[in-house]
């Protein structure tokens, strides 16, 4: 089974309930509905509260966010819980299990470059492109 690392949280990703789900406390999911997604990468990208431990919704005419926020990006479900995906019923061959993914701890606004490592090989996210 694969998981993620968000700012230090474990979640669990379930492709048949299209979440990843909070490995403490499975109660507490991140729902991919709330999620932006990249039409042409796939990637899902999201504001993470710390405090929360759960998605954070920007309020209407604020553009900054609280520094326990971070934005995330995460890879398409496909690759985190091929498994799972097949489970719903998708079938894709490039589908593979790559075991564990980490997402630095970064902050949205003007603070260090946000990163993923990916099978122990850190790769820099490019929040512009």
């Amino acid at each position: 089974m694969s998981e993620i690392v968000i700012t230090g949280i474990d979640f669990i990703p379930d492709s048949v309930n299209n979440c990843l789900s909070e490995k403490e406390n499975g109660q507490n999911k991140l729902f991919l509905s709330e999620m932006e997604i990249d039409g042409n990468t796939g990637l899902r990208r999201f504001l993470f509260d710390n405090n929360t431990r759960n998605i954070y919704h920007l309020p209407k005419g604020i553009d900054s966010v609280p520094m326990e926020v971070a934005y995330i990006e995460i890879p398409p479900m496909y690759i985190l819980d091929p498994e799972g995906y097949s489970e719903a019923g998708v079938q894709r061959d490039e589908s593979k299990n790559i075991g564990h993914v980490e997402f630095g701890n970064y902050k949205f606004i003007g603070r260090e470059i946000p990163f993923l490592t990916v099978l122990d090989v850190d790769f820099f996210v490019d929040t512009k492109n």
